[in-house]
């Protein structure tokens, strides 16, 4: 399937009725295994890559590193792939054009694009300056050929010190405007009520996508139900691996206990997941 076929096939699935889960991977062997389960495309998770390399989230990651990975996820799965480049790892469109270019290179066929002034959260950038940010991005992917599914996502709902209506309308201001800039989906994490979500379906101008933050969220049925088009995972799926690992590492120390094993994937199996024809190079 060349680049533009996974492009076009993840596109449809923001354009067809009912919710989609994304799954977000942190490496060649979380995004094998999550392809294996069944799943149709797969997102990287920036935090969950910082995490595995030894870095804070929030573009701590040399942008080299970070495509790096990218490229290996992409390289090694099948199904499209979608890469989560938080602000774009530079303040200016050209920057954002650049690392658009390069993920693409890598074999991406999506970004995600946040608003966030700076790495740590809080204030929001312009939204004109983001709408360029945006359009920057699409300049990127006709310029290699594929159109590049751009998720646009607004970090308000992280501001508690603004009214709940000030922070709603905002976002939806937002998005709209990042739609209308050549976004493909609107994304707005930290909403976890069912009553806010169907508000934001209702309206924001495109597909919606939220993300699974931990414990709290609405079921699945539920989102759908609510009208939300995409639902991410995020990080949360490699922080609890992460918990696993703790806890059994725990386990073993100071029960002297291998319950852990019960649930391993057996080696010749894990082995068979890479040995398909045709996947990830061996100079890598």
């Amino acid at each position: 399937m060349s680049q533009q076929d996974k492009a076009d096939r993840f596109r449809m699935m923001h354009e067809r009725d009912g919710v989609f889960v994304l799954p977000n991977a942190w490496d060649a062997a979380s995004a094998r295994i999550l392809e294996e389960v069944g799943y149709p495309a797969v997102g990287t998770t920036s935090a969950g890559i910082a995490f595995s390399l030894g870095y804070p989230d929030g573009e701590q990651v040399p942008p080299s590193e970070m495509v790096a990975v990218i490229g290996r996820i992409a390289r090694t799965v099948r199904i499209p792939v979608t890469a989560d480049i938080e602000r774009g790892y530079g303040d200016s469109p050209e920057a954002v054009a650049l690392m658009a270019e390069a993920v693409l290179d890598a074999g991406a066929i999506g970004v995600n694009i946040e608003d966030a002034s700076d790495a740590g959260g809080g204030a929001l950038i312009e939204t004109a300056a983001m709408c360029e940010k945006i359009a920057a991005a699409r300049a990127a992917g006709e310029g290699r050929g594929v159109h590049l599914v751009i998720n646009a996502r607004t970090d308000g709902f992280y501001d508690r010190t603004r009214g709940s209506g000030d922070i709603f309308d905002d976002a939806v201001a937002r998005t709209n405007a990042y739609l209308s800039a050549g976004a493909d989906c609107a994304f707005v994490p930290a909403v976890t009520d069912r009553e806010t979500i169907a508000r934001l379906v209702t309206a924001i101008d495109g597909p919606l996508n939220v993300v699974v933050p931990g414990p709290g969220m609405p079921g699945l049925r539920a989102l759908e139900a609510a009208g939300v088009r995409r639902v991410s995972l995020g990080g949360c799926l490699m922080r609890s691996m992460a918990g696993l690992l703790r806890f059994s590492a725990r386990q073993v120390l100071n029960e002297g206990s291998f319950e852990f094993a019960d649930v391993a994937i057996p080696h010749d199996e894990m082995d068979a997941l890479f040995a398909r024809e045709g996947d990830i190079s061996r100079t890598v």
